[in-house]
């Protein structure tokens, strides 16, 4: 599924892999030149999909594939790599799956993830995926469970979980540790780990990952996780959307239009529950213009339009489809390889009880509203974590893992907010008057454009990376 990356670049009669990006640049006799095609869907999407990486012949193998090796005289040959099995395939089955078949497959998956001669921890935000994880661990854990949340102590409850993750470790009765980060020590921490990633992610949660990673660490070898719950059980306000798209196209283009203009007197912004609920109507109303679809939903270049091999290649417009994509990319292409990256960094072990086959086989056989309906997102999964938690600590609102990057960047002077997106990469890719239009609209009209801001200061501080020889 994509738990483990692996690299490999075939220069000069060599055949070179490694786990890390970096380890392959620095093998090289020259300096990789950019694949510019790669980095225009970093820019849209804020990674890049396997087989690409950003760097011309360096290669990342994909989820599920082989790759076979042979030397032929004194060359190394391989043919491109052979994919074994779909990873994920989900239906929309007129049965589906109970809640008892769902309970067991989980906590039978927790019982052997648990298996360990050191340590096990687990992290917990007080979601529904990660909450359920630590029940399942502590009714086999014969101490309290290490748990380990992370939040902001000055940014605002929209960027804090800890009192939620708080209140699931006293149901499960875990020893729990809570991570408190203060926004004026993230200047450092950001360029420091970004330099250790070593590839194109502009998610804010890699920095997350690897604080909670460094401090687990000081208590367990191993912890788990809760990754593929909203890929696979429908967690996504995005998937939600999707299902709304079909009733926002019967709607006249003028009603919307009308609506949409009344948006934008609005604030725009993630450190407000107001401010972030007009961005996302505003995302999902501009999908009445032009052709929409789910990709449209994610892509964040909307401000300077890249074409990319990728984006050309994908569409999906059903929920299935979705579902699918959101597996393979967003998590095996993104969030599994920033997470082993920085567990990896703090020699912590991260398992993914989510991912055993057994339950992606079982969830791959739900019925479409055991998943996500209009008004409800991971039904069936919430239905479960209700009878172990209390109802009002599952059906709320859901935050995600992210890191108050509007608020950070709001307090960077001006200037050095030019210099970190103007210089480098970013200026093969984007034009300079854009940029400053971005930067000035986000300063002074209050916009946000905090994540488009941020991919370009990722994307320069990577190669220049790479130029200094990390």
């Amino acid at each position: 599924y994509g738990v483990k990356p692996l690299f490999y670049s075939f220069a000069n009669g060599e055949f070179i892999f490694s786990s890390e990006l970096s380890t392959l640049v620095r093998a090289q006799v020259d300096l990789p030149q950019v694949d510019h095609d790669a980095v225009a869907t970093f820019l849209a999407m804020h990674y890049v999909p396997a087989p690409q990486t950003g760097l011309r012949n360096l290669v990342k193998l994909q989820p599920g594939h082989l790759l076979t090796v042979s030397l032929d005289g004194n060359s190394f040959q391989a043919p491109e790599s052979v994919g074994w099995s779909s990873p994920y395939v989900p239906q929309d089955t007129p049965e589906g799956i109970s809640l008892v078949s769902l309970d067991q497959a989980l906590a039978h998956s927790v019982r052997r993830q648990m298996v360990s001669d050191v340590p096990v921890g687990a992290f917990l935000s007080g979601g529904v995926d990660s909450s359920l994880i630590c029940h399942y661990a502590s009714q086999v854990h014969k101490e309290p469970l290490h748990t380990f949340s992370i939040g902001f102590s000055d940014a605002g409850c929209e960027y804090n979980e800890s009192h939620y993750a708080a209140r699931a470790a006293a149901v499960v009765g875990a020893a729990h540790h809570a991570v408190q980060v203060k926004l004026g020590n993230l200047s450092e921490k950001i360029d420091k780990i970004l330099d250790k990633m070593g590839e194109l992610n502009a998610d804010t949660s890699v920095f997350l990952n690897f604080m909670v990673c460094e401090e687990a660490r000081k208590y367990v070898t191993v912890s788990l996780n809760g990754a593929g719950g909203d890929e696979m059980f429908g967690g996504y306000y995005r998937h939600q959307a999707l299902l709304g798209l079909e009733l926002l196209r019967r709607l006249p283009r003028s009603a919307t239009r009308l609506l949409r203009r009344g948006l934008d007197i609005l604030p725009q912004n993630r450190d407000s529950r107001t401010g972030n609920l007009t961005r996302r109507l505003i995302r999902f109303l501009d999908q009445r213009e032009g052709n929409g679809g789910f990709v449209a939903l994610l892509r964040q270049d909307r401000v300077y339009p890249q074409e990319s091999q990728f984006l050309n290649q994908h569409s999906p417009e059903t929920l299935l489809h979705a579902l699918e994509f959101d597996f393979r990319h967003f998590l095996g292409d993104n969030i599994l390889s920033f997470s082993d990256k920085m567990s990896m960094l703090h020699g912590l072990e991260v398992r993914v009880p989510f991912l055993d086959p057994g339950v992606v086989h079982l969830a791959e056989r739900m019925r479409n509203n055991q998943r996500v309906t209009l008004f409800q997102k991971k039904v069936l999964l919430k239905k479960l974590a209700a009878k172990y938690f209390p109802r009002d600590l599952i059906y709320r609102k859901k935050q995600g893992f992210a890191a108050p990057l509007e608020v950070w960047i709001r307090a960077l002077p001006k200037e050095e907010i030019k210099k970190r997106c103007l210089d480098g990469l970013a200026a093969e890719m984007v034009r300079e008057d854009i940029v400053v239009r971005l930067i000035n609209d986000f300063i002074n009209e209050r916009k946000d454009f905090s994540l488009q801001l941020y991919a370009l200061m990722v994307m320069n501080r990577w190669r220049a990376g790479q130029k200094s020889g990390f």
